[in-house]
């Protein structure tokens, strides 16, 4: 403190007053911040920081629960349509295989008719 109130009445500036300066100034910040910041930084800060962090992180809570939810519903969707075509795929096929199972019998009809009705031919002969 004698250094600063020294100092604009000493013409040569050495590095003595340099280094007094600098150390004045770092104890004068040091004893400011304990005793105005370090009151404030706690009382008033550091409340409203929590308060904001657990907003921000239920908001972001929330924005994942709905793209998550999104994701499902389309994956559901996707699932539904290649149960759709796959549905659509067994009632083709059972269509198919039923229509085989009426058209079976008549064809072996036909072929024991023309079975029996060659050997019909080649009996009179």
């Amino acid at each position: 403190m004698a250094v600063a109130v020294t100092l604009p009445f000493n013409t040569q500036l050495n590095q003595f007053y340099l280094a007094a300066v600098l150390t004045t100034g770092v104890i004068s910040f040091i004893i400011l911040a304990v005793t105005n910041y370090g009151p404030l930084f706690f009382s008033d800060f550091l409340p409203k920081l929590q308060t904001i962090a657990a907003v921000v992180e239920t908001r972001q809570n929330e924005l994942l629960k709905d793209d998550l939810k999104k994701g499902l519903k389309n994956q559901i969707a996707d699932e539904n349509e290649k149960l759709g075509f796959l549905l659509d795929q067994i009632s083709t096929q059972r269509e198919r295989l039923d229509t085989l199972q009426n058209e079976i019998p008549k064809c072996r009809q036909k072929q024991n008719a023309h079975f029996f009705a060659g050997a019909n031919f080649l009996c009179i002969l």
